[in-house]
């Protein structure tokens, strides 16, 4: 189909004909007549025969020259006749002189005057030049003037990401909005929440590991290629999402890891600086003040439900270490997880974390991980994942969305599928999905607890004038 020259509105392609200026005026023509708005110039009320009765003829030839029009004629004819630029409106009827634009007064046939005939008026030079320009019937140059029609009412592209990070999400559709491709988008969403310290729980400065130290996951997935650069464990370096890209782009690997990932980023122009902050400083003395609670530990002595470490096994292994539900925090480990559907059905996804409080040193999450901590494939959509990330990296959440849409599930009812699929074994886990097919469907869904019963995330596409933070309840 042909672009139209110039021109900026794409919603213009579905109105592009071959057909030349001539025929648009015949389309014209013949769709006014066939919306009754051709009127022949007639007095209804004057009787049978007298000379305002009598049709109006063609002056010029009739419509047997427009192609496929047969033999229609009529005054709408009269209009082929003009020089091209000089495209007139069938003639109408003066107002009635009646005061208040009462009913016409009856006259005979003996007294009734010829009416004056008002000279035919020009149509719009613009809609004339708009036509020629563009080759277009001009019965359908009206609708390119009304701009509800024009708009797209496609929902691509689209910008999906976990949590009311709305920078992020803002980020993100600027990056697409200026022509840069759904891992640009990705890449500088994600890093916003860097910088910004969305939560606590991305970035610098927050969720210091037992030893007081932050460190850093994040992961990018180009739906088109299937390539993936992640890293995990990521020391003094801030802005893990961008080396996570430079994995992608410069080495044959997926996920690079503690200060090996460190000394890759570096190569690659990066800087090294210390991540932690007062704020995380004060967390991790806070919390080797009461003991260590909560931490991760289990099966080891000393006990670690009562005292901090060193631990060691003990002698005689035990199998009753605390539950899942007793370790602490289920707040403490939020990621961003980012999804981007292209205005052409192109996907990407990313995540970037500092993971969860007070967490064994050397320990990561689901956030790097491909297929866990987010998935994207241009032939079924993309999804991410945020919560405890030792219990969704064990059940490929987002993989396992992408995989539900493919089979033709609606986003919801996939995310729907997935924490339910979790939750036959882990019934008080903490977790969210969201997910996104290529066509711009969403959806999200979030494991039920007793303090958390609503997950928020934030939209962005085509249909919306700014990004919305939308709700679902838990199951």
């Amino acid at each position: 189909m042909k672009m139209f020259p110039g021109s900026r509105n794409r919603g213009l392609r579905k109105f592009h004909t071959d057909f030349s200026t001539q025929d648009s005026v015949c389309l014209y023509q013949r769709g006014r007549q066939s919306f009754g708005q051709l009127e022949e110039n007639t007095n209804p009320g004057a009787p049978e025969g007298s000379p305002s009765t009598e049709p109006q003829r063609p002056q010029a030839r009739n419509l047997r020259g427009c192609r496929g029009f047969g033999g229609f004629g009529g005054p709408a004819a009269a209009n082929l006749a003009r020089p091209e630029g000089a495209l007139t409106a069938p003639p109408r009827e003066p107002p009635s002189p009646a005061a208040g634009g009462g009913a016409r007064p009856i006259t005979s046939s003996a007294s009734a005057a010829p009416r004056a005939q008002r000279p035919p008026r020009p149509l719009s030079a613009g809609r004339a030049a708009m036509a020629r320009k563009w080759s277009l019937p001009l019965l359908l140059v009206p609708l390119l003037l009304v701009p509800g029609l024009a708009r797209s009412s496609s929902p691509l592209p689209l910008v999906l990401n976990t949590w009311p990070f709305r920078n992020a999400t803002e980020a993100a559709w600027r990056t697409l909005a200026s022509g840069g491709s759904p891992l640009d988008a990705v890449e500088q969403g994600c890093a916003v929440c860097e910088r910004e310290q969305c939560d606590g729980t991305v970035g610098f400065g927050g969720s210091p590991d037992e030893l007081g130290e932050t460190t850093l996951d994040a992961m990018i997935m180009d739906g088109t290629t299937m390539n993936v650069g992640a890293v995990g464990g990521l020391r003094r370096i801030k802005n893990a999402i961008g080396v996570a890209r430079k994995v992608l782009e410069h080495t044959a690997h997926t996920l690079l890891v503690g200060e090996s990932a460190t000394k890759f980023a570096e190569s690659m122009g990066f800087i090294s600086e210390d991540l932690s902050t007062n704020t995380s400083r004060a967390l991790h003395s806070d919390w080797l003040a009461g003991n260590c609670q909560p931490n991760y530990w289990r099966n080891v002595v000393p006990d670690p439900s009562k005292y901090c470490g060193p631990y060691k096994p003990p002698s005689i292994l035990k199998q009753d270490g605390p539950t899942y539900k007793e370790t602490g925090d289920n707040y403490s480990h939020d990621t961003i997880g980012m999804v981007v559907v292209h205005k052409m059905g192109r996907t990407a996804a990313g995540t970037s974390t500092n993971g969860i409080k007070f967490k064994i040193h050397g320990r990561v999450g689901d956030s790097p991980i491909p297929g866990a901590g987010a998935y994207a494939d241009d032939t079924a959509g993309a999804a991410a994942a945020t919560g405890d990330g030792d219990i969704l990296m064990r059940f490929l959440p987002s993989y396992q969305a992408v995989e539900y849409m493919r089979g033709g599930e609606d986003p919801t009812v996939a995310c729907r599928k997935v924490i339910s699929r979790i939750q036959k074994y882990f019934p008080n886990f903490f977790g969210a999905v969201i997910c996104a097919n290529v066509t711009g469907s969403y959806g999200a869904a979030c494991g039920k607890l007793a303090t958390f019963t609503q997950f928020s995330f934030m939209v962005y596409n085509s249909l919306k004038n700014q990004p919305s933070e939308e709700k679902v309840d838990c199951i």
